[in-house]
């Protein structure tokens, strides 16, 4: 039995080769893939982004997966709670187009924009 260890794409793949005498053909198994110890922190962290426009901080609390997707690169657009302000009601919507130093644009109501920036400059606390 032969052992091997590889490192792609940020997960380990141990391969197990087993020989067998009988057929002489070599058997690959992959028994198990793990991921790197940042990664499975990550995939359990939700986290709350906050921006603040105005004289109020908003916020808005991301999925494990979302978060996920946006420290990837990859591009997020939704939709918050919302807010009330001076008795009216608006919508928020949080446009994430990248990683940690990418832009982060927060829109309300009909197309006011309450924050324009990179996702680095808001208050980020990833939780569980």
């Amino acid at each position: 039995m032969e052992t091997a260890e590889g490192s792609t794409s940020g997960t380990i793949t141990i391969q197990i080769r087993i020989y067998s005498e009988s057929s002489n053909e070599i058997y690959d198994t992959y028994i198990k893939t793990i991921q790197e110890e940042k990664e499975a922190e990550m995939s359990k962290s939700r986290a709350t982004i906050a921006v603040s426009w105005g004289y109020e901080q908003h916020s808005i609390t991301l999925t494990a997966r979302n978060w996920r997707r946006i420290l990837s690169g990859k591009s997020l657009h939704i939709r918050g709670k919302g807010y009330s302000y001076e008795g009216e009601f608006f919508w928020d919507y949080w446009n994430f187009d990248g990683n940690l130093e990418g832009p982060l644009t927060v829109t309300y109501g009909g197309g006011g924009v309450g924050f324009n920036g990179r996702l680095i400059d808001a208050v980020i606390e990833e939780h569980d």
